[in-house]
């Protein structure tokens, strides 16, 4: 009986985007149980200073030895692979202790392998929204990281019931300085706010905030535009945060010639609930008892 003394290599890495699953091929059989997922680096590049990320976990696919090993990425890893735009090449490194052959022989191992790669090809979707307005913002969940460099708020539509109703669409007065990532958060601009509250009912409950979009409103890291969702079966919102700031006088004007008083708020304000009676005016900025 002589012992296998040959150390497993790598033949092939397969890594594909849309299923986040990696695929090595080596020269023999592996023993699946022996896979350390912390051992394995995905390059960007094999220049110096290049984008990288190691793995912290996966799953295997491969139900028991053989010298074909497959596995799924994490989530959280896959999402951070695409945020690190590791989405057009991508090469593989590992050292020895990274998997071992059924004779316990170490793998060889491998400095920069590139991989047969199949780019994300699968658009992104909006899994949830929640809207504060408290914060005076709106919060976009994903399916997976999307590209804020990409975000164009005027293709989304605030709209009153699933199917239509009143509605407001963005403009770039509401903006992001969100990171790329999973959930997106736009801060909603004055003028978008006074226009949406100008048309009471919409978004004044949690059965009345829905969002409609376009593909055109964000992409993900490999430049796919979001699935979109149409005014006739809009989105209805997850968490929905009732504006708790009262509205402030923030200037008036007293004209005695024309005997008018023009006050100015921080906000809109509802006309109807206007009480004089709740004035005074008075000769100086404070009151002597």
């Amino acid at each position: 009986y002589f012992r296998d003394t040959i150390n497993p290599s790598l033949v092939l890495f397969i890594l594909d985007m849309n299923t986040g699953t990696v695929s090595l091929s080596f020269t023999e059989v592996i023993n699946i149980s022996s896979i350390v997922y912390t051992q394995f680096t995905l390059l960007q590049s094999l220049y110096p200073n290049t984008t990288y990320f190691t793995l912290t976990g996966g799953n295997l696919v491969t139900t028991s030895n053989t010298d074909l090993v497959t596995f799924t990425l994490l989530p959280a890893d896959l999402n951070e692979i695409k945020r690190q735009k590791i989405t057009s090449f991508a090469y593989i490194s590992f050292n020895s202790t990274a998997l071992y052959d059924v004779s316990f022989n170490p793998v060889v191992p491998v400095a920069g392998r590139i991989a047969l790669f199949t780019p994300d090809t699968t658009p992104p979707s909006i899994t949830r929204f929640d809207l504060n307005l408290t914060s005076n913002t709106l919060y976009l969940y994903f399916s997976e990281v999307v590209n804020v460099d990409t975000l164009d708020v005027t293709f989304v539509t605030l709209q009153q019931f699933a199917s239509g109703g009143l509605n407001y669409t963005l403009t770039h007065n509401s903006l992001s300085t969100s990171p790329s990532g999973l959930v997106i958060a736009i801060a909603l601009g004055t003028t978008d706010l006074n226009q949406v509250k100008l048309l009471f009912p919409l978004a004044t409950s949690n059965t009345t905030t829905f969002i409609s979009y376009t593909s055109a409103a964000i992409a993900d890291m490999s430049g796919n535009w979001v699935a979109n969702r149409t005014s006739s079966s809009a989105l209805q919102v997850s968490t929905f945060t009732i504006d708790g700031v009262p509205p402030t006088l923030s200037s008036y004007l007293l004209d005695l010639t024309d005997g008018t008083l023009t006050l100015s708020f921080s906000e809109v304000v509802n006309a109807s609930s206007f009480n004089v009676l709740g004035l005074l005016l008075q000769g100086t900025q404070t009151l002597s008892n």
